[in-house]
């Protein structure tokens, strides 16, 4: 499989090389993965794949010393990219080893050959492959020495890589048919069991507080009718017996179903 390159960097102004694809989309990658470095605090760069709608980027950026046309150091950020089907084949460490990806050129980038090793186990890769093509999913390190990787996601985009909290929902491909709350916000699986809205019906421990709710009222109404008895109250004992009863019995329903309305 051909692999694409593109390069971000500076010889009289910062500036991208590529082609065979939008300059909208190589601008997200600037910051995709973590701010450009900052030289002169002494950043020393950083790596790693990000996976972004139907695409799969693979971006490295690091300092380049004497690098533009004055002799300045410059940042070089170069981005390789493959379609999202293939990610769970791809030796993700392999390319970021790459000349391709880690000698410098002031040469136009050309896309280069990855192979697809044979019973390969790549944890990136299978990351990648079971999580929803509408989640952004992205691994970073930094260039110190450090082979540990960060995974990073917002909750929008966990929302959407988790199989069991949405379930059959994490196959819509509209927004309009996924779960959002009133803030705009998609809700967790456990928010939607709560709400009562997974997979169309109201959950198991909803249903269970609502009849301990109802058990508890009437046993109320019960001793408010012995006591009334026992009292020899006329009319039910009037309205502020009946007042603190339904006041009694609005706590205990609001308590135990957690219904603010």
């Amino acid at each position: 499989m051909n692999c694409c390159l593109a390069v971000y960097t500076a010889e009289h102004g910062l500036a991208w090389k590529a082609k065979d694809i939008s300059l909208a989309e190589l601008d997200v990658c600037r910051t995709l993965l973590a701010p450009l470095p900052d030289l002169d605090s002494g950043d020393v760069g950083y790596e790693g794949v990000a996976a972004l709608g139907e695409r799969v980027f693979v971006i490295r950026c690091f300092k380049v010393e004497k690098w533009d046309f004055r002799g300045r150091d410059a940042v070089y950020l170069v981005v390789a990219w493959m379609p999202r089907s293939l990610a769970g084949f791809v030796d993700f460490e392999a390319i970021l080893r790459s000349p391709q990806m880690t000698v410098p050129t002031h040469d136009e980038p050309q896309a280069f050959e990855v192979e697809f090793p044979v019973n390969a186990d790549f944890e990136i890769g299978h990351r990648i492959a079971e999580t929803n093509s509408g989640a952004t999913l992205r691994f970073v390190r930094h260039l110190d020495g450090s082979r540990k990787w960060s995974e990073t996601m917002t909750e929008a985009e966990r929302f959407l890589t988790s199989k069991e909290d949405h379930g059959s929902c994490r196959k819509c491909q509209s927004p309009a048919e996924r779960h959002f709350g009133v803030d705009g916000n998609p809700v967790k699986g456990d928010d939607l069991r709560e709400a009562g809205v997974a997979n169309g019906q109201v959950a198991p421990s909803k249903v269970v507080r609502i009849v301990v709710a109802i058990l508890i009222c009437v046993v109320l109404l019960l001793i408010y009718g012995c006591i009334g008895a026992c009292l020899g109250w006329r009319h039910s004992g009037g309205y502020i017996p009946m007042a603190i009863l339904l006041a009694t019995m609005g706590c205990v329903w609001r308590f135990l179903t957690k219904d603010k309305s």
